[in-house]
């Protein structure tokens, strides 16, 4: 470690405990602990962090929040690994109110980014996604992570990226390539082959800037919530929602929960109903009851115009007629009703009381589909918790909550979204845990299908059986031909070695010849081997 002290500062490499165990807990059943933390403050201190990396022959592995709950947490992959911590690297370096960008570091989290803009663009809407304020907009978006508004699909809303290779050298991607550029941020294109791609879900270098494309706000937004009828059909609800998807109709990724996964966001289970594993139908018919959830629901929103708006609203009111109940809900409605709710609620009233609540879980899926990041979801970490240590606490870390993700895609027919939730439920069942789905409709030919594989770190069964759901369910997923969008950690062994991973390979011996970027992540190659005690 010495060598990056002398390199960036006595304090910026550490290898004691209390560096260490922040980088070392996970929300999985277990985790490698890292050999040591270099914090990082800029693109400067980055570079000479992996030159050192490379003349020592240590491996670093890059983490800018380590809010990536769920995938990794905050650790390596290995426990040779030094953990490469830009947390440090916050500044949102520029926004753009003309033409909707904003250029941000690693440490720039969504709590950050939504404040700026309120600053100084307060018409422009940010790409969120539904976990922490406090996770990395920058990391979120080269993980491929997804989000409520219009620019739902984040990768696909970012451009410009500045990247440190494996040896040290600064690139940067599209038209940031020639230097001075005045379009470097505007679009993913530029002469010669486009090079975005390589940095997102890999290992091949550290993006240590992006520019992040905003949404103009809207001349009218009206969100919309469905309930399906007991008995009703998903393979039906897709169907009718597809072709609205494929047309620009629906305009946002719409997502679709089922009845835990809705109740999860607002109660966690009884010991009694945990006790016997996954919840029965008796139990899931309660509990829809109780919340007033149906066996799936959506969320979803319209944008623009107010003629627009109004008219893709009775599109989708037709189209899912017969169904379910449809509610449309606007930020103005909501404000009119809690002004009279409120007051009536604190009267003791209690059907007041129970409008109010509404009203509070009606607010967040309304603020995610305007851009505006809050950590409503992150209640869903708790679901098998059975008891929590800080009930007012949301970071699952407080609460001994534990989490796996499997993220399955699909073909956007109902017969095929119908066959894999039958096949999560009957993996997930199996292990005696409850299969919390939600599935996103990101485009209109493809789902993604979240499975949040919740469990309580204290029981050591309990971790054992969430630790196999999660291998045994993403092999079954795979093997059906429904391959993840992404992967975790705990699920790199998974992905096949396939033609196209040996070329993956040989492109990383190429931009980081001495393997010192997170090896095994998304990638086959071994190890760098350490020549030098890390101390």
């Amino acid at each position: 470690m010495q060598d990056w002290r002398d390199a960036l500062g006595e304090s910026a490499a550490r290898s004691d405990e209390a560096a260490i165990a922040p980088f070392a807990r996970t929300l999985f059943r277990s985790a490698p602990r890292p050999a040591g933390v270099v914090r990082v403050h800029s693109r400067d201190e980055v570079v000479a962090a992996v030159e050192v990396a490379n003349r020592r022959r240590v491996p670093l592995y890059p983490v800018s929040r380590g809010r990536n709950w769920g995938f990794g947490d905050a650790s390596p992959m290995r426990e040779e690994q030094v953990i490469l911590d830009m947390s440090g690297m916050d500044r949102v370096i520029s926004v753009d109110p003309d033409l909707a960008y904003a250029v941000v570091e690693p440490g720039v989290s969504q709590a950050k980014l939504a404040a700026c803009l309120r600053e100084t663009a307060p018409r422009l809407w940010m790409p969120c996604t539904a976990s922490t304020p406090d996770a990395s907009v920058l990391a979120n978006a080269v993980e491929r992570g997804w989000g409520h508004t219009p620019y739902g699909d984040h990768f696909a809303h970012v451009a410009g990226m500045e990247v440190v290779l494996g040896d040290g050298s600064v690139i940067g991607t599209g038209f940031g390539q020639s230097a001075p550029s005045s379009t470097t941020y505007l679009s993913k294109g530029g002469p010669g082959p486009s090079l975005e791609g390589l940095f997102s879900q890999s290992n091949m270098g550290i993006v240590t800037r992006v520019g992040v494309w905003l949404m103009p706000e809207p001349e009218h937004f009206r969100a919309f919530f469905f309930t399906l009828n007991e008995g009703g059909s998903l393979e039906e609800v897709i169907e009718r929602l597809r072709p609205l998807r494929l047309t620009g109709v629906l305009q946002n990724p719409v997502h679709v929960y089922n009845d835990v996964r809705a109740a999860s966001f607002v109660e966690s289970p009884s010991p009694v109903e945990q006790a016997a594993g996954a919840l029965g139908p008796d139990a899931r018919r309660k509990l829809r009851e109780r919340h007033a959830v149906g066996p799936w629901n959506a969320t979803g929103a319209f944008y623009g115009s107010r003629a627009v708006v109004w008219a893709n609203s009775r599109t989708l009111k037709r189209e899912l007629s017969g169904l379910g109940s449809l509610r449309f809900v606007t930020p103005q409605l909501l404000a009119r009703v809690e002004r009279v709710a409120r007051p009536l609620a604190r009267l003791g009233i209690g059907a007041a009381r129970t409008v109010a609540e509404q009203i509070s879980r009606a607010q967040a899926p309304l603020d995610y589909l305007r851009g505006i990041p809050n950590d409503y979801a992150m209640a869903g970490c708790r679901w098998r918790v059975r008891e929590l240590t800080d009930p007012g606490a949301l970071d699952p870390f407080a609460n001994s909550c534990g989490i796996y993700w499997v993220v399955p895609t699909c073909p956007a027919r109902g017969s095929d979204a119908q066959r894999l939730v039958d096949i999560v439920e009957s993996v997930c069942h199996r292990h005696g845990l409850d299969a919390l789905i939600s599935i996103t409709l990101l485009n209109g030919r493809m789902l993604i299908l979240p499975v949040h594989i919740a469990f309580d770190r204290d029981d050591a069964d309990e971790a054992a059986r969430a630790e196999a759901c999660h291998h045994e369910l993403l092999d079954a997923v795979i093997a059906a031909g429904y391959p993840p969008w992404r992967v975790g950690n705990a699920g790199m062994p998974a992905l096949a070695h396939t033609g196209s991973w040996e070329a993956v390979a040989r492109i990383k011996k190429a931009l980081d010849p001495r393997g010192v970027l997170a090896p095994g992540r998304y990638g086959t190659e071994p190890p760098a081997e350490p020549d030098a005690a890390v101390n």
